[in-house]
């Protein structure tokens, strides 16, 4: 870095690990490379009731960087997060999993993008390494992941829970603190969402900082991502019970939204059948096979989405034993505060500039936009995400805009004829094209 390290914050990378010596010491051999100055630098393994060779590689280890060793009982990731963001001496805490292979600005990145803004959650990229999946599964997973990451790099994403991965973000440890850190009865998933939902209802800033590159060695296959869903069902019930604004945004609500004679067979299979519906999705986990082979990527896509939702539903039914509990917990989303009531509103008339100015000032969680004294579109409000922002806009307006509206506001210098303005009209058109496609 440019700056005199007697200028830069302090940093701590905090690791929980558990029985992954080898990929451990990868990911320790990357943070011996990195650009900032390691007299700055500390870095905190929690290992987690490891019984591999673990304990004794880092005590043999030979780090140019200040490495703090810290031992506890197998109490899961997010205890592990937790002691070791106690036990950090830095000013700013950098998480990463276990399996992460930092690239040599990774550190640098993260303390970058908090030193040209305050109270922010810096999430930093993590490209998928596949080695150890092959076919449809491999490409299903970079898709997931990849298209994750797109979506958080566009212009006026809108940031919700679902954004944060503990695999690669940081935070300044006075702020991780004041949130009170990971909830640690949710040992197996879901604990970087419930934190992010803390994070967001304290006022939180989420900034994507691409530079801020790791690695991911994906190590689940089919049956891995199967048993995460089961686990996801678990978890999203806790969720929901801690969080009720976020339940509708659930993937079971989604579930539950869904009427169709298959679901409902499925629904009762989960909660009165469960023997009889393992033995049914083992037979389409088979199916999945003959699929592949026969290169029936559709079909074998729609059979992998009937899998997971089952499997989703497994872990719900698991926590909420009946079909009526498991109604009543999707119609127990709360209802919206009184400050939620306030609803703003927006004229768009006087220029895409002054509306994004006063939609960054008053940052509401709810909008209706106008046109002059016309009424246009209405934004709900949206649990588990950031307020309303300026930069938000223009992506909403693309969303609720015809493009002949967009031509008109355009001649009219509503929105001026800036490039945003004429790629905003562009996808609106290339949008338009592809559904009149769809429709042939």
């Amino acid at each position: 870095m440019k700056n005199s390290s007697l200028t830069l914050p302090s940093i701590s990378v905090v690791i929980p690990t558990h029985n992954r010596q080898a990929s451990l010491q990868r990911l320790l051999d990357g943070l011996g490379r990195q650009t900032y100055p390691f007299d700055t630098m500390e870095v905190v393994v929690v290992s987690n009731g490891c019984t591999d060779g673990t304990l004794k590689m880092l005590r043999e280890y030979q780090p140019c960087f200040s490495l703090q060793i810290v031992e506890q009982s197998d109490l899961g990731p997010g205890a592990g997060r937790n002691n070791g963001a106690t036990k950090a001496k830095g000013e700013i805490l950098i998480f990463l999993d276990d399996d992460i292979e930092p690239s040599p600005g990774l550190v640098e990145a993260h303390v970058f993008a908090h030193q040209k803004r305050s109270g922010i959650v810096v999430m930093g990229y993590l490209p998928p390494v596949l080695e150890q999946q092959s076919g449809f599964i491999k490409a299903e997973l970079r898709r997931w992941w990849e298209s994750k990451f797109h979506a958080m790099s566009q212009t006026g994403h809108r940031f919700t829970y679902h954004d944060l991965l503990s695999g690669n973000f940081s935070i300044r440890k006075e702020h991780f603190l004041r949130v009170g850190g990971f909830d640690t009865s949710l040992r197996s998933c879901f604990d970087d969402l419930e934190f992010g939902i803390r994070l967001l209802k304290s006022g939180s800033c989420f900034v994507y900082a691409e530079e801020a590159l790791g690695y991911h060695h994906e190590s689940r296959d089919l049956d891995g991502l199967l048993r995460r869903k089961f686990q996801e069902g678990l978890a999203e019930v806790h969720i929901g019970r801690h969080h009720p604004e976020v339940i509708s945004t659930l993937f079971t609500k989604k579930i539950a939204d869904i009427s169709s004679p298959l679901m409902k067979f499925f629904v009762s299979l989960v909660f009165k059948f469960p023997a009889a519906g393992d033995w049914i999705v083992r037979v389409i986990r088979h199916m999945l096979e003959i699929l592949e082979w026969a290169r029936l990527r559709r079909p074998w896509r729609f059979l992998l989405d009937v899998l997971m939702i089952y499997w989703h539903m497994r872990g719900v039914s698991q926590e909420l034993k009946t079909p009526e509990a498991w109604l009543t917990f999707n119609s127990e989303a709360s209802l919206p505060t009184i400050d939620e009531h306030i609803e703003f509103r927006l004229d768009i008339s006087e220029g895409l500039e002054v509306a994004e100015d006063l939609m960054e000032r008053v940052q509401p969680s709810r909008a209706r936009i106008y046109y002059k004294h016309y009424f246009v579109a209405s934004i709900p409000p949206q649990g588990g995400a950031e307020p309303l922002r300026g930069e938000h806009l223009l992506p909403i307006l693309s969303e609720l805009f015809p493009v002949p509206v967009l031509r008109a506001l355009a001649m009219d210098h509503v929105m001026g004829h800036t490039p945003e303005v004429e790629r905003l009209i562009a996808d609106s058109n290339a949008i338009l094209k592809r559904i009149e496609l769809a429709h042939r």
